[in-house]
């Protein structure tokens, strides 16, 4: 039986890295790849943890984390696990009844219309289109358009306390100090970790990576040039239009 490490996050939003760090950086572990960074500034060269499932779905694949015993007895099991359907704060609930005092679960939570935007743009260019348009639950771009627009009107996860509950936020992975990250993640598992100076290059590397998704940000979305800047423009002029 292992202890489990869940990373609940929405596809784009830094889960495959999170993983990562978790695996490589234990003391446990001794085979793990030292920098899972492509060139098009994803974490899949470790792997791509991005999945959306009902919760059902999900809970099946944390079983699996927990039965599946490793020599090290510790399992990562990341991922999204509610439907546009379901409730969020249910779902994370239902999570935190099945753990174990000695489980963690790792939230990242994703705050307003940029970061999500962020995320879609990430996902737009690291993903397979059909994989990602399925993994959403959409056909086409109008529908992408739509699902965009749901995921930005979310309200993420309510308040909920628990000690083995920790919030990250797309400001602790690309713009606080490496250091604090760090720190955290040690808070987090409650284990040591190690090779602090290759997390440092690699987080550097990682975070240069990300500098072309924010000059994207940074020009708007006038041209909509790709399906997912079109998405992101039609929101701003719904919004913009329901204001006036």
């Amino acid at each position: 039986m292992n202890q489990v490490t869940i990373v609940v996050y929405p596809p784009g939003a830094y889960g495959s890295f999170i993983s990562w760090m978790i695996e490589r950086f234990s003391k446990h572990r001794t085979d793990v790849i030292d920098n899972p960074l492509l060139s098009d500034g994803s974490s899949h060269g470790y792997a791509s943890f991005c999945k959306v499932k009902g919760i059902d779905d999900f809970m099946a694949g944390l079983e699996e984390a927990r039965n599946n015993t490793k020599p090290w007895h510790t399992n990562v099991y990341a991922g999204w696990p509610s439907n546009p359907s379901e409730n969020l704060d249910d779902n994370i609930k239902t999570i935190l009844d099945w753990m174990m005092p000695f489980d963690r679960l790792i939230y990242i939570d994703v705050d307003d219309a940029e970061e999500h935007i962020l995320c879609y743009l990430r996902n737009e260019a690291t993903m397979n289109r059909d994989r990602w348009y399925d993994m959403l639950g959409v056909d086409n771009d109008d529908q992408l358009a739509e699902r965009l627009r749901i995921d930005i009107d979310s309200h993420g996860l309510s308040c909920i306390i628990d000690s083995r509950l920790t919030r990250l936020i797309i400001g602790d992975i690309l713009d606080g100090f490496a250091s604090d990250l760090w720190s955290k993640m040690c808070r987090i598992l409650g284990w040591p970790m190690k090779d602090y100076n290759l997390y440092l290059e690699v987080i550097k590397e990682m975070r240069l990576k990300q500098q072309i998704f924010y000059q994207s940000l940074a020009k708007g979305f006038a041209l909509e040039e790709t399906p997912v800047k079109r998405a992101a423009s039609k929101y701003f002029k719904e919004k913009n239009n329901g204001s006036n």
